[in-house]
């Protein structure tokens, strides 16, 4: 990886890592989270096996940020692609390295594995994420909006 402090995720960090969902969700706002905590350990404990899971870990061994993608085929192409699926960076750490190194890292390891990336941003921040990812080479390909289903049926009755 091209940072010291950014690793390759392990089995027993999914924990913290779960922990992370749960306060993207909370940081939005959302009044309800979708997150299922027995599903996030499930899917990924198989990402750290199967996919991408890079996390930074200060000197002291705690995770500061990960940044978790999915090794897939797109609808419209035969070749393998990056797919972003968690970016989450310890409110302490923002303002920090941490962000910068583990996209620096996903970069390398799309070049080293001759795979695109296709980064979706999900929770707050957005335009300051979006900067970023433009000042490192990411091109602008659309957002992502998300529909609570569950609020909008508590609207209509």
């Amino acid at each position: 990886m091209s940072k010291e402090n950014v690793k390759f995720a392990k089995p027993e960090d999914v924990a913290v890592l779960s922990a992370f969902t749960y306060t993207t969700y909370e940081e939005i706002g959302f009044t309800r989270s979708p997150v299922d905590l027995p599903t996030t350990i499930e899917k990924l404990t198989e990402a750290i096996m199967n996919d991408v899971v890079l996390v930074y870990r200060n000197d002291d061994d705690v995770i500061q940020g990960v940044l978790g993608m999915q090794i897939s085929n797109f609808w419209w192409s035969k070749e393998p692609i990056l797919t972003s699926f968690l970016f989450h960076v310890k409110e302490e750490a923002r303002g920090s390295s941490v962000a910068n190194d583990l996209l620096e890292a996903g970069k390398e390891y799309g070049i080293m594995g001759n795979m695109d990336i296709i980064f979706d941003i999900f929770g707050i921040g957005f335009h300051r994420k979006g900067k970023l990812l433009k000042r490192k080479g990411f091109e602008e390909a659309g957002t992502v909006f998300y529909f609570d289903h569950l609020a909008d049926k508590e609207d209509t009755e």
